[in-house]
């Protein structure tokens, strides 16, 4: 039979033309279609909505070329338009993960401005601390804490003895606790929950 005939069957909706014609090109069109997507199943998806839309629009079909070039270019034009979807999908993807990753950063950065402020907060109530202590408790704590003094320098240094530096040093760290105590189970929540 000659495309002319084929062509003018399917137009006059001759089912077991339409199954011959499905029957010849299917798998070709399928392999052609998977040269440009890399994908079987759409490849097959896609090759199966050019046959429905051939069938639905079957009456005012207009084919100048041969059926196969027909069909061949349908395949084509129909991935075309599919890796256009595919291109628009995956940029809206990536806009979309552009935008949660900015808004993931903004809410880091105000979470670090946030933590900066809880860190100078704490800073200050430190320090103030630091400056109610008695002179030599206050000083043998910074050079413990601040100037990283073992506890034997500090001893040599003030000439007394490590059990003394030891003392003065708990006595700080007793403080420190005492007036930290409310921030530090803040801080606590604020890093954990």
């Amino acid at each position: 039979m000659l495309d002319a005939e084929f062509i003018e069957k399917l137009r006059a909706g001759d089912m077991a033309v339409y199954k011959r014609v499905f029957d010849i090109y299917y798998k070709d069109l399928i392999k052609y279609a998977n040269r440009f997507l890399n994908d079987v199943e759409i490849s097959r998806d896609l090759v199966q909505e050019v046959y429905c839309y051939i069938w639905e629009k079957r009456s005012t079909l207009t084919i100048e070329s041969s059926l196969d070039a027909y069909l061949f270019r349908a395949v084509r034009n129909a991935c075309i338009n599919q890796i256009k979807r595919n291109k628009l999908k995956l940029n809206y993807i990536q806009d979309f993960l552009l935008r949660v990753n900015s808004e993931e950063s903004l809410h880091i950065e105000k979470a670090t401005g946030y933590d900066h402020l809880i860190e100078q907060d704490l800073s200050e109530k430190i320090e103030s601390i630091l400056a109610s202590l008695p002179t030599q408790c206050g000083n043998i704590f910074r050079l413990s804490r601040y100037k990283g003094l073992k506890n034997q320098e500090i001893a040599q240094l003030y000439d007394i003895s490590v059990r003394t530096v030891e003392t003065q040093l708990f006595k700080a760290l007793k403080i420190f606790r005492e007036k930290l105590q409310h921030s530090l189970v803040f801080l606590f929540f604020l890093k954990f929950f």
